[in-house]
């Protein structure tokens, strides 16, 4: 059937404008920040530090700092006058035209360099409206009741969380939290030589020190959603009534840290699934717009060790599919995105969303759940949803443990609960299912009423003059519904900032007539 002319030309205009996005950006985001003359190096595996050092730093004034977990590779640079570990840190707006890295990039010695990207939690003001536990039963809830009937969880299953730590002597968490085995607790010695003294609940990488205890509250009650301790006549129940907690703080007492701060961590947690701790996934309910290189291959690690990194959308109530919140909008395979959900199901005002960037919704709506005092407190955020899943993978490893990240990522993915109200705001339109999860029981894919369709058409297009005049090809329609997404791989870079881009998504924003 053929399309209408003014069908096709909403069409085309959409794809057109998607692809130019980019150049538009919204002014509504918060800005990137990073610590003033401070990157984040990651060498080349056949250069030597001092070659690093000699060669491609002291020529540029620039001084090499701690390195990011023992043989990492991954290096705190500064130059100039800017203060190291310890010392207050002076915050500026990311500059997009600061040519420090291009110039290491030049060396031959530096494989990545990213500026030192400041991130927080992604929580907002809480809502004490709710009282009751809404998100695990009843029509808009994770259905944990029926999952709960299989499993409640293991405690030979370890749950990471890189957050603001952990008040890991909190009654509803106590029983729960991780213990380093090879740490003895209060002697004031490294007893595993892994360079942090007395880490015995996890590592505090803003203090550098083997305390990730919580001041700010954040990272208790994201521990609370995944494992408080169940079936103790206290408090609130988690995702996982029996679980173990790895508390890694990175972000102040204040909520704010740097990338720097979070690679530590994630390396720290490489090092320990590399000891042989059981630890296939963590919660990072935090984040930010800056796009750091350094920031991605630390995941992307974690992912070649099996652990599956459970992100947080974010809270500016954007399309991530324009502008990136990262780390949850990374293109890595072992990330999962998570957006949130009311009680009524719909996507949260608040939350980011993204059809193609963001994966799968989970209730963020006034959660109440653990905080250092010892207390508990509704809080509100995508920082509140992403814990749900990361407890739900949890559940599942507990009940099926030979399942391999892959596998598990894959089944949560298809047991998700598909919702008219979610499709086009996250790439599954699925809210989390425990029930479907622990079962296996995979759900009809939401249906679509076709309102028209169109054949492929060639959008002549031309970002800018470095480049020769290209085409982007629209694919067949089969529904050309409410929110029908597609994702193009660009035939040229797309300069963006200091960056390119090769990666652009439409959604259409009415129904064909």
């Amino acid at each position: 059937m053929k399309i209408s002319a003014a069908c096709l030309a909403f069409l085309l205009l959409t794809l057109l404008a998607a692809a130019t996005a980019w150049a538009d950006l919204p002014t509504d985001f918060p800005a990137s920040q990073v610590a003033e003359n401070r990157y984040i190096v990651q060498k080349h595996a056949a250069a030597q530090t001092r070659e690093l050092l000699s060669r491609t730093l002291a020529p540029r004034a620039a001084a090499l700092g701690r390195e990011l977990g023992q043989g990492s590779g991954m290096f705190v640079v500064t130059r100039g006058s800017a203060p190291e570990r310890g010392e207050p840190l002076a915050v500026v707006d990311y500059n997009p035209g600061d040519t420090f890295c291009d110039s290491l990039l030049q060396s031959g010695t530096v494989e990545a360099c990213s500026p030192d990207f400041r991130r927080s939690v992604s929580a907002v003001p809480n809502d004490p409206n709710y009282s009751t536990a809404w998100w695990y039963h009843g029509a808009n809830s994770v259905a944990a009741e029926s999952a709960w009937n299989y499993t409640q969880g293991s405690s030979d299953v370890v749950v990471a969380i890189i957050d603001t730590g952990v008040d890991y002597t909190h009654p509803d968490l106590v029983d729960n939290m991780w213990h380093n085995p090879w740490e003895v607790a209060g002697n004031g010695l490294d007893d595993d030589n892994d360079g942090y003294v007395d880490d015995v609940y996890g590592f505090n990488a803003y203090a550098n020190n083997g305390n990730p205890m919580d001041g700010y509250g954040h990272g208790t009650h994201v521990a609370g959603i995944i494992g408080a301790r169940g079936n103790n006549s206290l408090g609130v129940v988690g995702v996982n009534w029996n679980v173990k907690l790895m508390a890694l703080k990175f972000l102040s007492d204040e909520g704010y840290g740097w990338d720097s701060d979070a690679i530590e961590a994630i390396n720290y947690l490489i090092a320990m699934k590399r000891r042989g701790v059981n630890v296939r996934a963590v919660n990072n309910s935090w984040g930010g717009y800056g796009q750091s290189q350094a920031l991605y291959n630390a995941i992307k690690a974690a992912g070649d060790e099996g652990i599956i990194f459970v992100c947080a959308a974010g809270n500016s109530s954007g399309n991530s599919d324009v502008l990136a919140a990262t780390p949850a909008a990374f293109d890595l395979p072992n990330i999962v995105s998570v957006a949130a959900t009311s009680s009524l199901g719909e996507i949260s005002s608040y939350s980011n969303f993204g059809a193609v960037s963001v994966d799968i919704a989970a209730p963020g709506d006034s959660i109440l759940s653990t905080v250092p005092g010892p207390a508990y407190a509704q809080y509100s955020g995508t920082s509140m949803a992403t814990p749900f899943v990361t407890g739900a993978l949890g559940l599942l490893q507990a009940r099926q443990p030979l399942l391999s990240s892959t596998e598990m990522i894959t089944r949560l993915f298809a047991t998700a609960e598909r919702r008219a109200a979610l499709d086009g705001y996250v790439a599954t339109s699925g809210l989390l299912n425990l029930t479907n999860l622990i079962t296996d029981y995979r759900p009809p894919a939401v249906r679509h009423d076709a309102a028209c369709s169109y054949t492929p058409e060639n959008i002549p297009f031309n970002p800018d003059h470095s480049v020769e005049s290209q085409a982007l090809s629209a694919p067949s329609c089969p529904t050309c519904g409410w929110w029908s997404n597609f994702s193009y791989t660009l035939p040229f870079d797309f300069p963006f900032y200091a960056d390119t881009v090769r990666r652009v998504s439409a959604a259409p924003t009415a129904r064909c007539s």
